[in-house]
């Protein structure tokens, strides 16, 4: 399991370290993301998760050209079924294109993933005299979620959204990040500045010329302060230069020092697959697998799952986020910040970053949202 732990930190990234949140303007370099050695193998040598990326492989990359030839109000989601077929929503009785070759079917929705957005938007924003905070996208059933223990104010929810076009899920969704953890020894990723530690997700190197690059890491916004030092082993990293928490991100940029020696290239691997007509939104129950600190350095655990809510909105250590991704996996405090990965082709890609629980389930940061707000250009293999 030595090799497990050694993943976290896997994931090498290249970005433009100068960049901070402007998504409207054109980024100058270019980044590409990079999995460490031992990682690699590690995700390579689990056949468990390896034969679950096979069977949803061919069906997500004919996914994402369907996602691309229907327009918004076209495309109501799409989830994965018990025996690995893909369904893919639609709000119009139109034909599957005949090239099509995995094993996939349209099945009529009553709304489009776009419509779905628009309810969660109109009740997130009087969710406080609703009754509820946390709330998701089921694309399988296509409705909104509310996960709410207490008293929901049906009355005003179904003047503001149409009753078909949610579900309520009696539950408290006990929102938490995987809050970073007092230094243990042995640890991999350590804040310095505060003592505490997290993981991290990648490495980057930024190649705007081949004699002037710069390199740093990716991990969650939560692990500390821009200027606070990060380390290694006991090897310093360099220092937090970029981060924000909020929105649909919570993730920081470090920096690397001119004199460490702590840099992994590694293995290229992709991002994730951005679907252009839903905002880079997996189908439920796509297959995932992630590192933690926590779990994966010091408990030589494993955490894989599958994608259940999209869109997943709620209050995380008292900040309101929107646009998360909420999982059945299992992680634990101090994993924040580590990569989860998804197949991409042949090989696999990274598609966001660890960030807390939600019911003791993971929820994780969409890549597609970290991208936009550090302005990265993603160079994949």
């Amino acid at each position: 399991m030595k090799k497990i732990l050694s993943i976290l930190l896997a994931l090498s990234l290249l970005f433009s370290l100068g960049i901070v949140a402007n998504a409207s303007s054109q980024p100058e370099e270019n980044i590409h993301f990079y999995l460490s050695d031992e990682a690699y193998q590690s995700i390579s040598e689990n056949e468990e998760v390896n034969q679950a990326f096979s069977r949803q492989n061919a069906a997500l990359s004919e996914y994402a050209a369907i996602s691309q030839e229907l327009t918004d109000d076209q495309l109501g989601g799409a989830y994965f079924d018990d025996e690995g077929k893909l369904h893919v929503l639609i709000t119009e009785d139109i034909p599957m294109p005949a090239s099509l070759t995995a094993d996939i079917c349209y099945d009529l929705a009553t709304y489009s993933y776009s419509e779905l957005e628009g309810f969660q938007n109109t009740i997130i924003n009087q969710r406080v005299e609703i009754g509820f905070d946390a709330s998701g996208i089921d694309q399988e059933d296509n409705k909104v979620v509310i996960y709410c223990a207490d008293t929901i104010d049906f009355d005003l929810l179904y003047e503001l959204i149409p009753q078909d076009s949610v579900k309520i899920v009696a539950e408290d969704p006990d929102l938490s990040d995987c809050a970073t953890h007092t230094v243990v020894p042995g640890q991999r990723i350590t804040n310095t500045t505060n003592n505490t530690y997290g993981s991290i997700a990648c490495s980057v190197v930024w190649d705007n010329t081949t004699s002037n690059k710069k390199y740093g890491f990716m991990t969650v916004g939560h692990l500390g302060a821009v200027g606070d030092s990060v380390s290694y082993g006991g090897s310093a990293m360099g220092t937090i230069t970029a981060k924000q928490q909020s929105g649909s991100v919570d993730a920081a940029l470090i920096l690397r020092g001119q004199n460490s020696n702590v840099f992994n290239y590694g293995n290229e691997v992709a991002d994730g697959k951005v679907f252009s007509t839903n905002g880079g939104t997996f189908p439920k129950n796509t297959v995932i697998y992630a590192y933690g600190a926590t779990t994966t350095y010091i408990d030589n655990g494993t955490i894989s799952g599958k994608i259940t809510d999209t869109s997943f909105s709620g209050t995380f250590s008292n900040i309101y986020f929107t646009g998360l991704i909420k999982t059945d996996a299992v992680n634990q405090g101090g994993d924040s910040g580590g990569p989860v990965l998804t197949a991409y082709g042949d090989d696999y890609a990274i598609i966001g970053i660890m960030k807390g629980l939600s019911g003791g389930k993971m929820v994780y940061v969409n890549m597609s949202s970290i991208k936009t707000a550090f302005d990265l250009n993603v160079v994949n293999p």
